[in-house]
């Protein structure tokens, strides 16, 4: 898969995480937004250093990785356990696009 493509289904996926309108209203909605812009970007980034290996090789390492981080604190474990929903969620437009 190319990097353009990579970029387009990356740039797609995050249009499609909505921010709520009333933030102080909806703080968690807004945070589980941001932690998700935050989850494909780092997903995207850590695909683009491993050029080498297949986009589905390397989420399926992301989402590992992040289940493991998820797995040490649980003051952060909502943080890990978005990213791993999101990666869970993109590799699923991978295998699809086989």
């Amino acid at each position: 898969m190319s990097e353009s493509n990579l970029r387009l289904i990356f740039a797609d996926y995050e249009m499609d995480i909505q921010l709520p309108k009333d933030i102080p209203k909806y703080r968690d909605s807004f945070k589980n937004a941001c932690y998700s812009k935050w989850a494909v970007n780092e997903l995207m980034l850590y695909i683009m250093r491993k050029k080498e290996q297949s986009p589905i090789k390397s989420t399926e390492e992301f989402i590992k990785m992040v289940d493991a981080f998820s797995k040490k604190t649980e003051k952060d474990k909502a943080v890990w356990s978005i990213a791993k929903y999101v990666a869970t969620d993109i590799l699923d437009i991978f295998y699809a696009m086989q």
